[in-house]
């Protein structure tokens, strides 16, 4: 079984982040073109950055208890559905987080709000992120992903790719913003690095990082 050091987990997030800045670019200029092979490569990114997010979770878990269970990890590292639906499940729990201490957020780091005017709309969006998981549990994620690459025979018809479908969270803003959390994650695990050499302390007990692995 392959195990990763934590400085190979985050040169796997490095690449995974940078591939999806590429293929969230080059998915912009054909989306600029009208073309459907632009929510394809979203779809493709984002499924790269829940890469990056997964050995962003290893990487802690490395910190925290010195191990983690790699059976498991590659299998959800490898796993379509887990990596549609990794990186959405961190963006929720940062947005519950962001709304119950909105008021206070507001005071001290108001830069952290600058999507939103008012907790209700923190609250929007959340339901938004919960509606998109659920669809993305049901395939509709991999039938968006495919349905504007290749033809397909549907309800009795020869279905061709095209700018028809309902994009959903699939779009280049929602990429970006992801970018910039796992920019701010991967700052974050340095840092612990950092801190763990300084004071020389290799596992802790009780580590929060283990609903993943359970």
């Amino acid at each position: 079984m392959i195990k990763l050091t934590i400085n190979e987990c985050l040169s796997g997030m490095d690449r995974t982040m940078k591939n999806a800045a590429r293929l969230s670019r080059e998915g912009s200029l054909l989306e600029g073109k009208k073309s459907p092979t632009a929510i394809f490569l979203y779809a493709i990114a984002i499924e790269e950055l829940s890469k990056a997010y997964t050995l962003g979770i290893a990487a802690i878990a490395i910190l925290e208890k010195g191990k983690l269970d790699w059976g498991r990890f590659w299998k959800g590292f490898k796993n379509h559905k887990f990596k549609q639906t990794g990186l959405l499940k961190m963006v929720l729990l940062a947005q519950k987080l962001v709304a119950n201490d909105f008021d206070d957020i507001k005071k001290k780091e108001p830069d952290i709000l600058f999507m939103y005017k008012t907790r209700a709309d923190v609250i929007k969006r959340i339901k938004q992120l919960d509606e998109d998981l659920e669809r993305i549990e049901k395939g509709e994620m991999e039938q968006l992903k495919w349905g504007h690459l290749y033809v397909d025979y549907l309800n009795g018809k020869w279905k061709s790719p095209k700018v028809r479908m309902k994009k959903s969270f699939l779009s280049m803003h929602n990429i970006k913003v992801y970018l910039t959390d796992l920019k701010t994650m991967k700052s974050d695990i340095k840092d612990g690095v950092y801190k763990m050499r300084k004071s020389k302390i290799l596992e802790v007990d009780n580590p929060g990082w283990d609903w993943f692995y359970e």
